[in-house]
């Protein structure tokens, strides 16, 4: 193995080829001096450990540097406190898994993900911080945008209630209330993000699953593979990949996508191995970055992370995909009940309902049941398709007579689609 090793200031210099000397499997290519004055002089360098050193007053950059020098296949941590606290070895980790290159020391080991080059086709990886974050409606949005500015997407989505084997739904689809509960009867998870997808975007989906999720983005178990190939084999020109939660696809893709809430915690950004996601993206949009919420400083912490990268702010609004104009509305979500004030008056104001009562708690099935059952009188059932949106409000709707209507949550925001045009740009030409 090829190793580029990280040493500092603080060990004596014959311990450390000492150290050096020992790793008689491997093949120390290089090092990175990342500081410290104790038992070394900085300016002394070129012959003190028997390997080349790369020496600069930023770290970050002397460490990439030393990445694409040496191409390593993974780094060993030789530094220890005070001059890498886990704070600098997490950020290093980031840079490192990035670039393909697994990151170790003492106790640890971080591994480098592997990108299967399964797609030839233009593609772009649509993922995000964590769950909840908007990813299935940007990527339908992206889906849309695309296909009106001249391409075929298909989109594969990844799932935590995904189908085994992969599951396709051509363009254009009828999916009426009905036909997904049917679905979900015949045993499979009808609010799944693929169903979703095809429901708001209108173009063809292959739905997969995943199980367990790692701290840079990977899985346990994944039938991914499988649908990346049936969306090579298709006719489609451009394959969007959807992550899962806070992971997403082993499959290489040309440009990135990746949604961060307004209200992130920082660590999630800039903490841990956050910035390993950002260096995989070209557009980091901040969801739900509502008048009041965190989303200058998430758009500040996101650029300080990774300058240069593109960033902007949306909202969600409620868009139903059938007229509801006159309808007295009963209106099942997964947002967070501080934006039902928001979410009501816009249902009202653009789409002339009445919203009679509101639940929040799509994702708490027995929760929404008790909410159902205590709903007002109602006309229509308008629901966004997740988590218990088809076994439990659709059911329930359909059982006492009433009309069931889906909404997608539209992003509304400056700037939207000239970013897209720029993710597609890289797609075509990366």
């Amino acid at each position: 193995m090829r190793l580029l090793v990280l040493i500092d200031g603080e060990h004596q210099p014959v311990a450390v080829r000492n150290a050096l000397l020992s790793l008689v499997d491997d093949d120390v290519v290089g090092a990175v001096f990342c500081g410290g004055t104790e038992k070394v002089d900085p300016s002394r360098l070129d012959d003190t450990y028997g390997v080349p050193v790369v020496r600069d007053e930023n770290l970050d950059e002397g460490f990439v540097r030393g990445i694409e020098t040496w191409k390593p296949d993974a780094i060993l941590d030789l530094t220890d406190e005070p001059v890498l606290g886990p704070a600098d070895r997490f950020r290093l980790a980031s840079l490192a898994i990035a670039r393909g290159v697994s990151y170790r020391g003492a106790d640890f080991e971080l591994h480098a993900r592997h990108y299967e080059p399964i797609v030839s086709k233009p593609s772009v990886r649509v993922f995000a911080t964590g769950k909840r974050t908007g990813k299935t409606a940007v990527a339908s949005a992206f889906a849309r945008h695309a296909a009106a500015h001249g391409h075929e997407p298909v989109i594969v989505a990844v799932g935590r209630g995904g189908p085994e084997p992969p599951r396709v739904i051509e363009a254009r689809t009828h999916l009426d209330a009905k036909t997904l509960l049917d679905l979900s009867d015949a045993g499979f998870h009808a609010g799944s993000d693929y169903v979703e997808d095809a429901l708001t975007s209108g173009v063809t989906t292959i739905g997969c699953v995943r199980v367990g999720g790692g701290l840079a983005g990977a899985t346990v178990y994944s039938n991914v593979h499988e649908a990346a190939r049936i969306a090579e084999e298709r006719s489609e020109d451009l394959v969007i990949f959807e992550g899962s939660g806070a992971s997403f696809p082993d499959v290489d893709t040309r440009a990135g996508i990746i949604c961060v809430p307004a209200n992130v915690s920082p660590s999630d950004v800039s903490g841990f191995l956050g910035p390993a996601r950002l260096l995989l993206a070209d557009l980091a949009v901040v969801t739900m970055a509502e008048e009041g919420s965190a989303s200058a400083t998430t758009q500040h912490l996101i650029r300080g992370t990774v300058p240069g990268i593109d960033v902007i702010p949306v909202v969600f609004r409620p868009e139903p995909l059938q007229p509801v104009a006159g309808e007295r509305v009963f209106f099942c979500c997964t947002a967070s009940p501080d934006a039902g004030g928001v979410l009501k008056e816009h249902l009202e104001r653009v789409h002339g309902c009445e919203v009679v009562g509101m639940t929040h708690r799509l994702s708490d099935r027995r929760a929404l049941r008790e909410e159902l059952s205590d709903a007002p009188s109602y006309d229509v059932l308008l629901t966004e398709l997740k988590a218990g949106a088809v076994d439990v409000a659709v059911r329930d709707a359909l059982a006492a007579g009433k009309e069931v209507v889906f909404v997608n949550n539209q992003l509304v925001g400056k700037g939207i689609e000239e970013a897209f045009d720029r993710v597609l740009r890289i797609a075509r030409s990366r």
